[in-house]
């Protein structure tokens, strides 16, 4: 039990160190020029002509989301691509929504938004949010690992 840990840990390692690497001196800034490439006529369309464009520190959520979708066992390979390419997809359906988040809390006009209070539960749900895609794709995976841990934790879990 203890070496499947470790090497689960180890590949974890192996699989985020470059890609983390690759984010910082590449990806970040092709996303930023990418993300600002297709976000700004879909702001267009709803009527959004200010909003804080360029990519958030926060943007990195893709890399533990690609992390965790490599790292599961016991997915097949067509699961795991479709499951990359849709959680991407809605990732980055997100960033949308947390520029647009950001400027109702901090608007660039100057007049009092909501302030970080509001901004707060944007910020929860995009450092949550690859964990959360994670579970959803690999339901099956991650709730045979809660159900197993719980048992060997001697709490009651249904059957």
């Amino acid at each position: 039990m203890i070496v499947r840990v470790l090497w689960l840990l180890f590949k974890v390692g192996v699989v985020s160190l470059p890609l983390t690497w690759w984010w910082f001196e590449w990806g970040r800034r092709a996303y930023g020029r990418l993300f600002v490439e297709i976000s700004t006529p879909i702001y267009a369309l709803i009527g959004v002509t200010a909003y804080q464009g360029g990519v958030r520190e926060r943007y990195i959520n893709y890399i533990p989301f690609l992390v965790l979708m490599l790292v599961t066992p016991a997915i097949g390979w067509r699961r795991r691509l479709f499951g990359i390419l849709v959680g991407a997809a809605v990732i980055f359906v997100f960033h949308l929504g947390f520029n647009l988040w950001a400027e109702v809390a901090f608007p660039l006009d100057g007049t009092r938004g909501g302030g970080f209070s509001f901004f707060l539960p944007a910020v929860l749900l995009s450092d949550a949010l690859p964990f959360i895609l994670w579970v959803l794709i690999c339901h099956e995976v991650v709730g045979g690992i809660a159900l197993r841990a719980f048992g060997r934790l001697g709490i009651d879990t249904p059957k």
